[in-house]
């Protein structure tokens, strides 16, 4: 499929100029700011006039190789000036404030979110340009739909780095992620919760689920039990938007519970997190 025709049943209107746009940056890390929601404040501004007779741009991840993944469309509703303009607030990259740009004000286009993150293209091997027209001449082809609700591959327990957004597609949308499902369901072991902070909550997984089950715990009520992630949420309802979470140590799954929590209690120590995180036992 290409990708004019599926936009275009999504209600693209394709008679406009519409620019394509692929996000890699070397200098910035597009993912986070994606996921933070900077990416449109990222998009907004560039050194050149690269929307000059421009109507909408329709905007996508790098991924590895040529491939690239869909995240919205948006309409260009002015160009302003080329001047220095003061970065958006909490943007993590005030840098890219520094020297004079175009801004271009942009209005998200809705009817496409069932298509975000799900619809990867391959941009080409002869297209390195990371904007470009969009026509029915120099279409880009539709590779894979990712099923709904998809949030990435298993990479393997000790590769898994998960914010709470990621887990919580996880958990809510099982038929995406079988892999994911057994194989969380398949071990115990340790975890680490991480803040945006920095700061630090170990915690044990055991019992017939392992991982999965301990984890569901907190999409479901967001702190999981834990006696100090329930005074942070109390106090910061959305601060659960900042976890990661992420595996140290698998066990079998049949591992009796107090060889689980005294291995819990070992890695605590190593921590510091008793003392300096967000464990109170």
């Amino acid at each position: 499929m290409q990708l004019t025709k599926l936009l275009t049943g999504f209600g693209l209107d394709t008679s406009l100029p519409t620019k394509i746009l692929r996000h890699i940056d070397p200098l910035f890390d597009i993912p986070f700011l994606y996921k933070n929601g900077f990416i449109e404040a990222y998009q907004s501004h560039h050194p050149d006039n690269i929307f000059k007779n421009c109507d909408q741009v329709v905007s996508f991840l790098g991924q590895p190789g040529t491939r690239a993944s869909f995240i919205g469309v948006w309409k260009i509703k002015a160009i302003n000036e080329n001047r220095i303009y003061k970065a958006p607030t909490d943007f993590p990259y005030p840098e890219m404030f520094s020297k004079p740009s175009y801004q271009f004000e942009m209005e998200e286009i809705l009817g496409f979110e069932e298509l975000r993150d799900r619809v990867i293209i391959d941009w080409g091997l002869s297209t390195r340009s990371w904007h470009q027209w969009l026509t029915r001449e120099k279409d880009k082809t539709v590779v894979e739909i990712l099923p709904k609700g998809y949030a990435g591959d298993f990479p393997g327990y000790l590769e898994v780095m998960l914010t709470f957004s990621d887990l919580s597609k996880i958990i809510q949308h099982p038929d995406a992620h079988r892999t994911w499902h057994a194989m969380l369901k398949a071990s115990a072991g340790i975890y680490l919760i991480t803040t945006d902070t920095g700061t630090q909550y170990v915690g044990s997984a055991y019992g017939e689920q392992g991982f999965l089950g301990r984890w569901k715990t907190y999409v479901e009520t967001k702190h999981g039990g834990n006696k100090q992630l329930k005074e942070l949420v109390a106090n910061q309802p959305d601060c659960m938007n900042g976890f990661q979470f992420s595996i140290l140590r698998t066990l079998p799954i049949g591992t009796p519970a107090e060889e689980v929590i005294a291995a819990e209690g070992t890695v605590k120590k190593q921590l510091g997190t008793r003392a300096f995180g967000l464990n109170s036992n």
